[in-house]
């Protein structure tokens, strides 16, 4: 079975909310929104994917905003980030 071809458009979207989550900071979905130029419900949906395995599995970090209650910020961690950072706290005898 061959895996579904992805809509160039979403691959945009995809490619920028990433790339914007890559910067060390959290993000809520209005600050995403208006870097990547994708409406705030799209980009909920990219979160969502970059977690998919064919979109990479990465790891996407969700708290809430200590300013206010019912926003959420995000950060994206890619899978070669978190084998960096279990190596570093790796006990070694």
């Amino acid at each position: 079975m061959t895996a579904p071809i992805i809509p160039a458009h979403l691959a945009r979207q995809a490619r920028k909310v990433a790339q914007c989550l890559l910067r060390p900071k959290w993000w809520t979905l209005d600050e995403l929104s208006k870097l990547t130029g994708a409406p705030t419900q799209s980009v909920s949906a990219r979160l969502r994917d970059l977690r998919k395995a064919r979109w990479g599995s990465h790891k996407v970090d969700r708290i809430e905003s200590p300013r206010s209650r019912r926003v959420f910020l995000y950060r994206l961690r890619t899978r070669e980030q978190l084998k960096k950072q279990l190596k570093a706290t790796e006990v070694r005898p």
